[in-house]
């Protein structure tokens, strides 16, 4: 699985972005695509699966308050579905910071 990395500050609402390409790095387009974040530490669900929007090889999601208000890591596991029917995994790990330091 591969993966990548974000950060961000507390309490801040972003998009995540991620764009997917094969070893050739030629754009591949998925026919779907959904998301779920889990906390590294004890793999807890912070917020239910949910739908990515897809944009011709380019997924995005929202992280909202609900996790960026705790100070820590996170996972975001993607689940993206090919034209074949193939599902796929990928994960961003998150980190929330302070801008006040820890």
């Amino acid at each position: 699985m591969a993966e990548t990395y974000q950060t961000f500050t507390q309490n801040e609402y972003r998009a995540v972005t991620i764009t997917i390409q094969d070893k050739n790095y030629t754009a591949v387009t998925p026919t779907s695509a959904s998301m779920y974040q889990v906390t590294d530490c004890d793999g807890d669900v912070v917020v239910a699966e949910a739908y990515a929007t897809v944009s011709s090889n380019t997924l995005t999601c929202i992280i909202d308050t609900t996790v960026t208000a705790t100070i820590g890591d996170y996972m975001i596991i993607w689940k993206i579905v090919d034209s074949d029917g193939y599902i796929y995994y990928h994960h961003t790990n998150l980190q929330i910071i302070s801008l006040l330091g820890s």
